[in-house]
């Protein structure tokens, strides 16, 4: 391997971060709902720390080597990670659709976004041409003066990223995944929220 493993972080700031620079066109045709398209949306993926860098996924099924844990670019030979660069720049297509609205006389708020990204340059020989996907919700009820309980969920794919789960260390020292595969991870928060208006003007 290019390091060696000290730490066992598997994330800090900017390892990874994801930047977005979308030049395109915004639809709103009403106040529910927007629908954003940019053709040559610059997308930039960073993973700073050299040790999270290096991480490479390896399937838990039959032990084959699926890419960078965090996305970035990576080489593996022979069973260790020969190469590794910090960050990955794409270009591609970007559509974003949002969804919000209110309901039971505003006691409850629901807003919804979708994105799809398509990469221009590296779907090129690549195993799967699909797009990333990434759909976030979030169902606010509104219980008592401005206290509220909020549902957030969210649904991610992207082929060159895949899902791990069970972060342990090993016998040997060494820290691992019990499970790596492609696939769609899932998140999901419940949060207790207060919110207030202040300076508002009593009339």
């Amino acid at each position: 391997m290019v390091g060696t493993r000290e730490s066992g972080l598997l994330s800090q700031l900017f390892s990874p971060a994801t930047i977005n620079i979308s030049p395109g066109v915004d639809w709103k045709p009403n106040t529910n709902f927007s629908l954003f398209f940019s053709p040559a949306s610059a997308r930039i993926v960073t993973v700073l720390n050299n040790e999270i860098a290096q991480l490479p996924a390896i399937s838990a099924e039959d032990g084959s080597y699926l890419g960078a844990l965090q996305g970035n670019p990576q080489t593996y030979e022979n069973g260790v990670v020969t190469s590794y660069d910090n960050i990955a720049v794409g270009v591609g297509a970007l559509a974003k659709a949002k969804y919000n609205n209110t309901f039971l006389e505003d006691r409850v708020a629901f807003s919804s976004e979708l994105n799809l990204y398509f990469d221009y340059l590296n779907s090129v020989g690549a195993d799967k041409n699909v797009p990333t996907v990434d759909w976030l919700t979030s169902t606010t009820f509104n219980i008592f003066k401005g206290i509220g309980v909020t549902l957030s969920t969210g649904a991610f794919y992207d082929y060159t990223k895949p899902v791990s789960s069970g972060w342990r260390e090993n016998a040997d020292g060494s820290y691992g995944y019990e499970t790596t595969k492609r696939g769609i991870m899932f998140t999901e928060t419940l949060a207790l929220t207060y919110s207030r208006v202040f300076g508002a003007k009593k009339e």
